[in-house]
């Protein structure tokens, strides 16, 4: 997740009547006096400016997409995602990319970790499905600490087997990956607070040669092609 910095400006500019009304108080304990300063209504401005705060304070906390809410989703955050990674794997009678995602941890954490997938399918007519998985149902982990995750096996030449597949090949836990779909795949850690990151696999048609082809992004990098030799 990229840094988000907090909008402080946002929230200090509806706040300056309540520090003015702060100063006028000091400057009228010390006896100065100013007519037109005492005229100005300002109670009624800070009371508006207390309930514009908290209203953008509200909006901005109810908004996933608002800058407040970013910063706190960072701030908060249990693991760093180092890379997406495809690892070539030779047996003796296939090829095939292992789809990885290594992550490290920032702070402490205790909970479930999952794998959640929203399979997008165009066959004449859209169709979102969903999975998921449980990688580690009672995770228990320290700052600093890494895991690498299986995302996906993925054969190099299209053949009846091995078929692409979510997970590792030997265990997969939701079965095969369909061709020419396009699959959001989120990273969940459920502690005491829920971090998500999203993973997108675009599965393509194998071209004249049978390759597989297939494109990898996630939040943090751009779109990237891999695709066999």
């Amino acid at each position: 997740m990229r840094k988000s910095r907090l909008p402080a400006l946002k929230y200090i500019v509806p706040a300056l009547p309540i520090f003015v009304r702060v100063f006028e108080s000091a400057v009228m304990e010390l006896g100065s006096t100013f007519d037109w300063w005492q005229e100005m209504p300002w109670d009624g401005i800070v009371l508006g400016s207390v309930a514009f705060l908290l209203g953008a304070l509200y909006a901005d906390i109810l908004n996933p997409t608002s800058k407040l809410r970013m910063w706190l989703r960072y701030k908060y955050r249990y693991f760093d995602v180092d890379s997406i990674n495809c690892r070539r794997r030779v047996t003796s009678n296939s090829e095939e990319d292992v789809v990885t995602v290594d992550i490290h941890f920032v702070r402490s954490f205790r909970g479930k970790l999952i794998v959640q997938l929203f399979e997008c399918v165009h066959d004449g007519r859209s169709r979102m499905k969903s999975k998921s998985w449980v990688v580690e149902d009672d995770g228990d982990y320290k700052k600093g600490e890494s895991k690498s995750i299986t995302l996906a096996s993925i054969p190099n030449i299209k053949t009846s087997y091995p078929i692409p597949v979510w997970g590792g090949r030997g265990d997969s836990p939701v079965g095969q990956i369909i061709d020419e779909s396009q699959n959001i795949i989120v990273l969940k850690a459920a502690g005491r607070m829920t971090q998500n990151h999203d993973t997108v696999l675009k599965m393509l048609k194998s071209d004249t040669n049978d390759r597989i082809r297939f494109f990898i992004t996630h939040e943090d990098e751009d779109l990237y092609e891999v695709k066999g030799d």
